[in-house]
């Protein structure tokens, strides 16, 4: 019997490994670009004549600036202090259709991908959003700092003579609905796209990546009020650049700025498709279109950092396609 055993033992030991059916390959997302994207086999979710068997969600896309920060797409390319855009500029008045198209058209600017495309791939076919009719663009009564310095602690970075008393949803309503009249009610979903970044994108690389210390922060990324300090605190660290920490987060409001892309947007959709399908949150993280693109805010936000989702005009320090806080059609 151990002679039968030890020889079965030998043959076992000598016979080829079988090939795995599944190989895993971890791979860090800042090192991926669009040649390392496989898309799902069989049908393209993406294809906008398809139809959602459950829900088709009507969305508004609201688009506002701010007398001291217009749509970063709308300058010339790479001439903000960000290093964008990265594409020719957009006439303001096209801003509101240019972002629709870019979330949910399918275009070489988007790669194919779009948030119809998402929510009707992780569904299997039941959710999806429909044409996204657009409003503005609005000019906000306030500056963006009004605005962005009134979370996370940052009011003391209010420069002299301001409060930090700006409402964003609140007053973009306000303006949406002087415009066109009271027709919320006609939509399942608001989308509110802002000038300039989200701080998620920007608080980071524009603060301790770019700046040894707080006090190496030079005036051109500092408060415009010399009698303040050029740093603010902001949601996971002591400081950033007040430039950086001035911009607002996006919220699941659903709020957001010209930073985030569509990776974002389907987050912020997320409350509303998750109503109405039988997939599971879980299942959006890894499924669909790509790993680490799910709904979930730390997902979504990875994604923006890795700029594979065309996030819409930056690019990294380093050579990589974009960066996390712009992300290009150029990427």
């Amino acid at each position: 019997m151990a002679t039968n055993l030890a020889g079965l033992c030998v043959l076992l030991l000598a016979a080829p490994a079988a090939a795995q059916i599944d190989p895993q390959r971890v791979q860090d997302q800042q090192d991926m670009t669009w040649a390392d994207y496989h898309p799902i086999p069989g049908v393209n979710w993406a294809d906008p004549s398809l139809a959602p068997s459950k829900k088709q969600f009507k969305v508004a896309l609201v688009a506002v600036d701010f007398p001291d920060q217009p749509f970063v797409i709308t300058l010339p390319k790479r001439s903000d202090p960000f290093g964008n855009p990265q594409i020719d500029p957009v006439a303001r008045e096209r801003v509101p259709q240019f972002y629709a198209d870019f979330y949910n058209t399918p275009s070489a600017l988007n790669h194919g991908q779009t948030i119809n495309g998402y929510w009707m791939e992780q569904s299997r076919g039941q959710v999806g959003i429909g044409k996204i009719d657009v409003f503005g663009p609005y000019r906000m009564p306030k500056r963006l700092f009004q605005y962005g310095l009134n979370e996370w602690g940052q009011a003391g970075g209010v420069p002299t003579g301001f409060a930090a008393d700006g409402r964003l949803e609140q007053e973009a309503d306000a303006l949406w609905s002087a415009d066109a009249g009271d027709i919320r009610k006609k939509y399942d979903i608001v989308l509110r796209i802002y000038a300039g970044y989200d701080e998620t994108s920007v608080w980071q690389e524009f603060g301790e990546m770019k700046f040894q210390t707080k006090e190496d922060i030079p005036a051109e990324w500092g408060n415009p009020d010399p009698s303040k300090p050029p740093w603010v605190p902001t949601r996971y660290e002591p400081w950033t650049s007040w430039k950086a920490g001035q911009m607002q987060w996006g919220l699941s409001t659903v709020r957001q700025g010209e930073s985030s892309g569509p990776s974002r947007t389907r987050s912020y959709t997320s409350p509303f498709a998750w109503g109405t399908t039988t997939t599971t949150r879980t299942g959006s993280r890894t499924g669909g279109w790509g790993r680490g693109r799910g709904t979930s805010w730390t997902a979504g936000r990875s994604t923006a950092r890795a700029g594979r989702t065309g996030d819409l005009w930056c690019r990294r320090r380093r050579a990589l396609p974009c960066r996390r806080a712009s992300c290009c059609a150029a990427g």
